[in-house]
């Protein structure tokens, strides 16, 4: 396991250093600076409206709400009713795109327009898509997403300064601040009784060896009790192929912890991405998998710093890295057909059509109204 996750940093490298190498062959040239504009508030909004009504009735479909069953001291319940509201949640990906990807797009977005412009609007926007982001997060119970947007906000205050001073100012308050968050989630949602150490101990495990620990189960798991899948796990969109996509976090899941699957827990293990093409080409894919994400990511950076940078191009690129982020413990499938890059990237190009447009008509409005001649 040690080879393979060597190999990833490697094969990622790899791939980044080719995708640079094309991308000083062909001459593409990369926006430094950011610009300042208003015309994108009015997709924002829209944008942030269609979340929350997604947000409602996601929570109005909800029997429980996991984090006010934990506040009761039921823990064991509280962890039943987070299954319920996530993996066994009926068509759960469906809300989460919006309630995980699209919010935290506008979220950054905002925050990036107020930094850039100090706009009353871009504030506005910003506090509304942070509070429902907040319940977003907290309504089923899940842990890290908080305190990942707090770092990222971070990250999208120093991207736009482009600033050594403020990295180094606020990286001790951000680094209490997230710990802060899942201490507190850990805490809630532990069983009475449950010591600071151990809470503190959980926390460690899962930020320093969460990702790449049940890689063991996978490695494990395949060949000795399931044979290679050969891309079973691989997506199939609208069921254009003739078979039935592997549900592998599922599947490991039950199988490293069975006594929990036979009392209706839904669970999932999730871990970094090597793992999945592990599982389904055995070392051939962790040979190539790191290769072709680290050219994807990297083209994909390239491209985006062509563009130029207004606040809804600077919280794609937040999102993106958000996203891309997931790497560490989410399965290859997830980016082999990206539909919530897909999506997020389309409504993205959608709203900077949209805002262009509202630009250049507000500029001739003014520029008739300047050339007109006054009456005497």
């Amino acid at each position: 396991m040690l080879l393979c996750g060597s190999w990833s940093l490697i094969g990622l490298c790899l791939g980044f250093f080719v995708s640079r190498f094309s991308k000083q062959l062909i001459g593409v040239h990369e926006y430094t600076k950011t610009s300042h504009t208003n015309n994108e508030t009015l997709v924002l909004i829209i944008y942030l409206c269609i979340c929350s009504l997604v947000l409602a009735l996601y929570i109005s479909k909800l029997r429980n709400i996991p984090l006010f069953t934990a506040f009761g001291g039921d823990a064991k319940n509280a962890y039943l009713q987070r299954s319920e509201s996530g993996n066994a949640f009926e068509n759960y990906s469906r809300y989460s795109i919006f309630t995980r990807d699209v919010l935290p797009f506008v979220l950054f977005s905002s925050f990036s327009g107020y930094i850039i412009n100090k706009n009353i609007k871009y504030i506005l926007i910003f506090i509304l898509s942070f509070t429902i982001n907040t319940i977003a997060t907290l309504a089923n119970g899940e842990r890290s997403p908080l305190a990942l947007t707090f770092i990222f906000l971070y990250i999208t205050f120093i991207f736009i300064r482009n600033n050594k001073y403020y990295f180094s100012k606020y990286i001790i308050i951000m680094s209490i601040l997230s710990i802060s968050t899942i201490y507190f989630m850990f805490y809630i949602f532990s069983s009475e009784g449950t010591s600071y150490i151990s809470i503190l101990s959980s926390i460690s495990g899962r930020t320093l060896t969460g990702q790449i620990s049940p890689a063991y189960f996978y490695i494990n798991f395949f060949p000795a009790h399931q044979d290679f899948l050969s891309g079973l796990s691989l997506p199939n969109p609208g069921g254009l192929l003739p078979y039935t996509p592997y549900r592998i976090t599922y599947e490991v899941w039950a199988w490293a912890f069975p006594e929990l699957a036979r009392q209706g827990i839904v669970g999932s293990m999730p871990t970094i991405f090597w793992a999945e093409a592990y599982a389904n080409f055995g070392y051939a894919g962790v040979m190539l998998a790191p290769v072709l994400i680290g050219i994807w990511a990297s083209a994909l950076s390239i491209a985006l710093g062509a563009i130029r940078q207004t606040p809804m191009t600077v919280g794609f690129i937040i999102w993106a890295a958000v996203h891309f982020q997931n790497l560490a413990g989410a399965g290859l499938s997830q980016f082999i057909l990206d539909f919530r890059l897909m999506l997020v990237g389309g409504l993205f190009v959608f709203g900077r059509i949209v805002s262009q447009s509202l630009g250049s008509r507000s500029t001739t409005s003014h520029m008739n109204s300047v050339s007109k001649p006054s009456k005497i």
